[in-house]
């Protein structure tokens, strides 16, 4: 025994400086158990719908079912596991309905094997709604009848409650075996349904083993054993297999690595082939990144092996990372929000962190990549001297690479862009890497066509600022509290939810002293501070890099904004309050630019009085309750300068989970049986609450003896599931709805509300960066002449937001588009450029009040 694992340490090179080799086979053939096991015990979570729908276009009639009537459709199962069956249902009216719809599934001897009732009043109820949903969860023998039976109970007949048929199609004679109604047959009518199954891809579990199981044979081969018998050297005197493979695995990093990158798309092998044929360009600007990357580690380390594994996992690290910023905020990463990465690390741990198919595929892929590359004795590669050719010819490419996409029109002539504005679409196309860095050659302001100082002090003599101390409208500046609600939104903006109650009855009902409306916002999902920074400035993101933060990339010196106009006018307390951790956004270095006296983080707020909803985020509740502590404290101690506040909310801020985050009560359900959805439902409960909260802050503002203007806006639309907001669409995605959808994804609700007279709208369409100035005027104080110009051009131009604006026409317009609005958007533009961009040339006398009356 002794002898013959002397000679398999022997003929596999274990021996001597080989012990090290050895150790790293064990190490990776560990791995490589842990992979198996993490496909094998993950095997349920892989489970993929196989959707089964009539695919006749002809007309099909409805059949009354009121009346504790039923109808029964006959079927073989598809699948062993039917997840739910959809109906489609309908009535003649739109009345609310009494009793319930009740469906089984039953087995060919009548035994209910599942049974679901969904409430008359809660389902879809003409042709042209969504199917009604029965979610029945039921094992089944694939090949075998089995009846679907629908009827109603305690529904009346005068109801007209019924369900449609329609001729079968061809295709569907395998599997529809008949349907009757009160018990007669149907002569080739069959119930309109959508049936849903679940199964396990067998092919792709067993593929992944394969692989795992070869990456493990690969680990073991005695290189240096097969070297000596087929007297490799021969052939190759500079070479063994060790280097040839290295250089094998080289050239096929950059392929592995777009694969990996791709799959988080589900694009699989054929399509991202088909991909490679139809834009070549594209694949081979993917491909050369990663060999660029691929090479510089190469310079570094001079091992073949060891260059291709850390650029495989670089790549699978990004692209693991992509999945789950896409997953969480609806939009995968960009250049700019590595400014952000700080404040990305502090929020992931309120996520949930799940696996799927493929998460998983290319997690393998990875394993099996690195694996046996490391498998292999690393061998260097160049001499000191020719490492310094490699390295300078890759400094050589990087700096012509660079040129190419930033210093020439090369991109923009073959039209690879992305817009970002909507970008995981172009991701998808373009792929990710060259994604990425597309978007890294937007990280810079653009210079307005025509723009010139002396362009913008033109516009500025129209608009003269007010003096600091002149007193406004007679009578005391009232004082101002501004809440940014993190996600506050009403989703009926993206289409019609039903739900059991209204979710924000409050905020609907207001209209006495209360102007309300859209306020269109330029993100989705996340980057909050992007919202309050246009608020705040009067600035759009509009016309600054795609996707960065303002707060991180561009405030680095004291800005004009809304809170230095109140506070030149004598305004107190000053203060930016946030219940989470201050360094977030960078908001602790901002804020004081931005002229805030204070900033109050979490970290500042006694521990007593830290209302936590869920995981550490605090209560609308006890956000407000802090509020008017904050204002009493301050009225305590000055009884004369007006009062004002400006307070980032945290209660609604995404990771929808309830298993991560913690639960709430849920009196609002959503009756939508397509929409239903666990992380929605818990989202508009959320509503419900930051609802109740403002209620009991304006009750409280009503009663004090002094003109006070709360105004609160969301700062965006929740990052919820894919499958909510495709459902929300009926069916499309969100890569494929119109362009007025997608505006509506970025509308939240802003209110300001008043304890004095300041008239009544409603249905008001703004954008954040002129919801400032507009709240100045309507409190009637001091404004600069920049605000007086946001004020005025919102009579013509209402929103300016993402890529779009809408002007007085009511119709949407691309930024880049010629319209009649166009003169006044890039007017807005050079302003905007000369308070942020050409700072040593801003109009200081255009964006501050003026000074002791000059």
């Amino acid at each position: 025994m002794k002898a013959k694992l002397q000679r398999f340490f022997e003929i596999s090179g274990f021996e001597g400086k080989g012990k090290v080799l050895l150790v790293r086979k064990i190490i990776l053939t560990m791995i490589i158990i842990c992979g198996m096991g993490m496909v094998l015990m993950n095997a349920s979570t892989f489970n993929r719908n196989y959707v089964l729908e009539r695919l006749e276009t002809h007309s099909y009639e409805p059949v009354q079912i009121a009346g504790d009537r039923e109808a029964t459709q006959t079927f073989v199962a598809q699948k062993a596991h039917l997840w739910k069956a959809g109906v489609r249902l309908y009535t003649l009216d739109k009345t609310v309905l009494k009793g319930k719809v009740k469906a089984e599934i039953r087995d060919k001897d009548g035994k209910v094997l599942s049974a679901i009732e969904v409430p008359c009043n809660e389902i879809h109820l003409t042709k042209y709604d969504d199917f009604t949903e029965f979610e029945f969860n039921t094992d089944l023998k694939k090949g075998q009848e089995y009846v679907l039976a629908v009827r109603t109970e305690g529904s009346p007949k005068s109801d007209n409650l019924g369900v449609y048929m329609g001729k079968m199609a061809d295709e569907q004679k395998d599997y529809l075996k008949g349907s009757t109604v009160y018990g007669k047959n149907t002569s080739g009518q069959d119930l309109r349904v959508r049936w849903v199954y679940q199964f396990l891809p067998v092919v792709s579990v067993a593929f992944m083993v394969i692989m795992l199981l070869m990456a493990l044979i690969f680990t073991w081969l005695p290189m240096d054993w097969i070297d000596a018998r087929w007297k490799r050297k021969k052939f190759f005197p500079q070479a063994g297999l060790n280097r040839i493979f290295g250089w094998l695995f080289m050239a096929a990093t950059p392929f592995f690595c777009h694969i990996i990158m791709m799959r988080y798309y589900d694009m699989g092998l054929g399509a991202i082939i088909h991909q490679a044929t139809r834009v070549p360009l594209v694949v081979l600007l993917n491909l050369l990144i990663y060999i660029l990357v691929a090479w510089i580690f190469y310079v570094i380390t001079n091992r073949t092996t060891v260059a291709a594994s850390l650029t495989v996992l670089v790549a699978s690290v990004c692209a693991l990372g992509n999945y789950y910023v896409f997953k969480f905020r609806g939009t995968p990463i960009m250049f700019q929000d590595i400014y952000s990465l700080g404040t990305a690390t502090e929020v992931a741990g309120n996520y949930s962190f799940e696996l799927d198919l493929r998460i998983v595929y290319s997690l393998i892929f990875t394993i099996v990549f690195v694996t046996a590359a490391l498998s292999l004795r690393m061998e260097k590669g160049f001499p000191w001297k020719k490492r310094l050719v490699g390295l300078l010819a890759c400094a050589v490419a990087l700096g012509g690479f660079y040129h190419i996409l930033f210093n020439t029109d090369f991109l923009k002539n073959h039209d690879i862009q992305v817009k970002t504005w909507h970008p995981q679409g172009y991701y998808k196309r373009r792929g990710t890497a060259l994604s990425f860095i597309i978007t890294w050659t937007y990280n810079t302001i653009e210079k307005p066509e025509g723009y010139s100082v002396s362009a913008v002090e033109k516009v500025a003599a129209k608009y003269p600022s007010d003096s600091e101390k002149k007193n406004t409208i007679g009578k005391k500046s009232p004082n101002v509290l501004v809440v940014m609600n993190e996600s506050l939104a009403d989703l009926n903006v993206d289409g019609k939810i039903k739900t059991s109650s209204d979710y924000m009855p409050y905020i609907h009902s207001l209209k006495k002293n209360t102007i309300k409306g859209h306020c269109h916002m330029s993100i989705f999902g996340a980057n909050t501070a992007n919202s309050e920074f246009e608020f705040l400035t009067g600035t759009s993101m509009a016309f600054l890099p795609p996707r960065s933060v303002a707060y991180n990339s561009l405030v680095h010196t004291e800005l004009a904004n809304f809170t230095t106009t109140l506070k030149q006018q004598n305004y107190g307390y000053n203060k930016a309050v946030h219940p989470y951790y201050g360094r977030g956004w960078n908001r602790e270095v901002v804020y004081p630019l931005l002229g805030f006296d204070d900033f109050i983080s979490m970290e500042d707020i006694p521990e007593s009085k830290l209302d936590f909803i869920r995981a550490k985020y605090m209560s609308d509740e006890g956000d407000f309750k802090l509020l008017k502590e904050y204002y009493e404290g301050y009225r305590a101690k000055n009884q004369s300068n007006p009062f004002y506040l400006f307070n980032v909310t945290m209660q609604n801020h995404g990771g929808f989970d309830a298993a991560k985050q913690g639960d709430i009560d849920r009196p609002v359900k959503i009756t939508d049986s397509k929409l239903k959805d666990d992380q929605a439902e818990l989202f508009l409960n959320l509503m419900k609450k930051s609802d109740d909260a403002f209620k009991d802050l304006t009750e409280y503002f009503e009663n004090v003896d002094e003109p006070t203007v709360i105004v609160m806006f969301g700062d965006h639309q929740p990052a919820l599931e894919d499958s909510f907001w495709n459902a929300m669409y009926n069916g499309k995605s969100v890569d494929n709805i119109s362009k007025e959808q997608q505006v509506n994804r970025y509308v939240t609700p802003f209110i300001i509300w008043a304890n004095y007279d300041i008239g009544s709208e409603d249905n008001v369409d703004i954008s954040a960066n002129m919801l400032g100035a507009y709240t100045l005027d309507k409190m009637g104080v001091q404004m600069t002449g920049y605000q007086k110009y946001l004020v005025d051009m919102h009579k013509t131009v209402k929103f300016v937001a993402g890529e779009f604006y809408m002007g007085d026409d009511n119709k949407l317009h691309r930024l880049t588009e010629e319209s009649k609005y166009s003169k006044k958007i890039n007017e807005y533009q050079k302003l905007q450029y000369n308070l942020l961009a050409d700072t040593g040339h801003t109009v200081d006398s255009f964006f501050n009040l003026k000074k002791n009356g000059k």
